[in-house]
């Protein structure tokens, strides 16, 4: 069942880049959310992300609106419009860098890893949008971004993908361990309260449903995050995730 309703914490990083921090970063133990570590709703206008190294995680930035510009160690230069993904494995460590080209909106999510897959090296890849299968049902439609049957295969095994709800629609997100659900659009309720844009519901670990939700009279967007729990405790320095034995 739904264990949290809850809103992020905006953060100012520079003239034109603030984002709103979804999960705190976890200082040693294992994350609450396990194995997703971080999730940033970050908005760019002039000012990104110039070169610099992750290690030991792998993440997802999915960009929302406007374009950004990847660049890395290996000389990739692409640029990124709405609905295009761009994944990060950091493993042993790997340059990078986020530069908006226009005003822009991503979400970023940064999952831990099994620590036997920390030594291998690091590398980057796009998806672009049209790779993404669209499942129409009878609450709405739902667009698998990471998971067994979607284009992207995380090492942690943990699913993404966007729900869009008709109005006043009703459904059951599977869960398979934790859950984050982020609003984008509109609001949802539950038997534990209203969530609304911007707003994240949350499912603990030791629950294997979510519950119910239903859609406002607007509908709604989200965005949902599963995941079975790595169970290995972590400090994030930085870029880097470190493991603590």
């Amino acid at each position: 069942m739904w264990t949290n309703i809850g809103c992020g914490e905006r953060v100012d990083l520079n003239e034109g880049l603030w984002l709103s921090r979804l999960l705190p970063a976890s200082d040693g133990g294992v994350p609450p959310l396990d194995p997703l570590l971080l999730i940033d709703d970050i908005q760019m206008n002039r000012y990104g992300f110039p070169s610099h190294v992750h290690s030991g995680f792998e993440k997802l930035t999915l960009t929302l609106e406007g374009r950004v510009r990847h660049t890395d160690e290996t000389g990739r230069d692409e640029i990124l419009s709405a609905g295009d993904v761009h994944y990060l494995f950091a493993g042993t460590g790997f340059v990078h860098a986020e530069l908006p080209v226009s005003q822009c909106r991503v979400i970023q999510m940064w999952f831990n890893i099994p620590f036997d897959t920390r030594d291998y090296s690091g590398f980057a890849k796009t998806y672009r949008r049209p790779l993404y299968l669209t499942h129409k049902t009878d609450w709405g439609s739902l667009l698998e971004i990471a998971g067994p049957s979607a284009p992207i295969q995380l090492v942690c095994a943990a699913s993404v993908s966007i729900w869009e709800m008709k109005p006043r629609a009703m459904a059951e997100p599977n869960c398979q361990g934790m859950g984050l659900a982020y609003l984008l659009h509109g609001e949802v309720s539950t038997p534990q309260g209203v969530a609304r844009s911007g707003q994240c519901l949350t499912v603990g670990s030791a629950h294997s449903r979510s519950g119910k939700i239903h859609a406002g009279d607007e509908g709604c967007v989200f965005l949902w995050v599963t995941g079975q729990p790595l169970k290995e405790p972590v400090s994030m320095l930085g870029g880097h995730v470190i493991k603590i034995t």
